[in-house]
């Protein structure tokens, strides 16, 4: 039996973790193709850049998430009216320039261009959620030894009947026998969560989650 005088201190544990960090980040470094190492970086470069990072943030939670094409092509217009950053790069800041003006004409186009855009930039941290390229993604990264968290998409729930479509969403993946975990958001699950009425938000809370333990 190992002894309390036997366990490292709180000196030798943050060196521990201080280099198996810096293992892994080398190793993941060293199998960094040139593709991803050109994508992390612009990806870096846009987040550093606070026009860009708003701008990001505005196309995902506001352009993408408008199901009426008139709409949503009318707040990309708005979005990039004047102008768009230049940590977007060249061929990105003209494309995203020029679709914004005329997407109030296009909309539908419009939709599904800014769709692809962010999928095909987002490929390789967002996965498909249908079969079958969802269970090849993972069985690939099984065989690679890896375990996936799964995190299903979507945070902002406007009203039950999304918090119950979002619950059943993550309940199916916890059916799935190729998935070991699942990430959780209360948020993501639960709808109109008031502060103010602490016990009945945490009785609502309560309910979700026993129906997701059940599963």
């Amino acid at each position: 039996m190992t002894s309390v005088s036997d366990m490292p201190h709180d000196d030798e544990l943050i060196d521990l973790a201080y280099t198996r960090a810096l293992a892994l980040l080398e190793a993941s470094l060293a199998d960094t193709s040139r593709k991803e190492a050109a994508s992390a970086t612009r990806l870096s470069t846009l987040l550093a850049d606070d026009q860009g990072r708003d701008l990001l943030l505005d196309l995902t939670d506001q352009v993408l998430r408008i199901r009426k094409a008139k709409r949503s092509a009318r707040r990309l217009h708005d979005l990039t009216a004047e102008g768009v950053p230049v940590s977007l790069g060249g061929f990105d800041r003209f494309g995203l320039a020029t679709l914004g003006k005329i997407a109030p004409l296009i909309p539908r186009i419009t939709e599904k261009a800014v769709s692809w855009r962010i999928s095909k930039d987002t490929a390789g941290v967002i996965l498909p959620s249908e079969d079958p390229a969802f269970s090849k993604y993972v069985k690939n990264r099984k065989s690679d030894g890896f375990n996936l968290n799964i995190n299903v998409l979507g945070e902002a729930i406007l009203g039950d009947d999304e918090a119950t479509k979002r619950t059943e969403s993550v309940r199916n993946r916890i059916l799935r026998p190729d998935v070991n975990y699942v990430s959780v958001k209360i948020s993501a699950v639960c709808a109109n969560l008031d502060a103010l009425a602490k016990t009945a938000s945490l009785q609502r809370i309560e309910e979700r989650l026993c129906d997701l333990y059940r599963a």
